[in-house]
């Protein structure tokens, strides 16, 4: 689980201009995350790595470059670019779906307007690439009807297909 909260009342006040350094000195079990988050910001910038570019293991600098590839061409096509902190939210949760053995899936918690929806079609996306499946589960179904309009465009770009499941008899 992973869990991240920066509206807390006890947590320092992290905002939308939040560096990687800064997300170090709030948290040092993000330290491992720093390089990798500013990897991303440069592989986003720069193009290094494309949108066909595929995994060779899933190992953290791996991921950072599969990452860097989808914030790409997100930045790209629709203008929108990941900040630090939601590039590290993608990482720990990719990190901990991709490499810890015993997990089966991953939750997190992010306020209302941190982009949770951007964090979890980037997320969705980069374990795409791995070869894997995704389920996103929420308990309301009007937000998942809107979700998945709004967010269809980005898996389209990378030829994703998406759909929602659902219970006629309880929804």
């Amino acid at each position: 689980n992973f869990n991240f909260n920066p509206n807390n009342d006890s947590n320092n006040d992290i905002t939308k201009e939040t560096t990687a350094f800064d997300l170090v000195a709030f948290d040092s079990d993000n330290e491992k995350y720093y390089q990798h988050i500013m990897n991303v910001l440069n592989y986003t910038e720069k193009g290094e790595y494309q949108k066909d570019y595929e995994p060779q293991n899933s190992n953290l600098s791996e991921i950072s470059k599969v990452c860097g590839s989808v914030c790409y061409e997100i930045n790209q096509t629709f203008h929108i670019a990941l900040r630090p902190v939601q590039i590290l939210v993608v990482l720990r949760m990719a990190d901990e779906i991709l490499n810890n053995k015993k997990s089966h899936g991953s939750i997190g918690e992010i306020k209302t307007g941190e982009g949770k929806s951007l964090i979890i079609t980037v997320l969705s996306i980069v374990i795409v690439k791995y070869n894997r499946k995704i389920d996103i589960v929420t308990s309301n179904l009007q937000l998942a009807k809107r979700d998945h309009e709004e967010q269809k465009q980005y898996f389209n770009l990378f030829d994703i297909k998406t759909g929602i499941l659902y219970n006629d008899k309880y929804d």
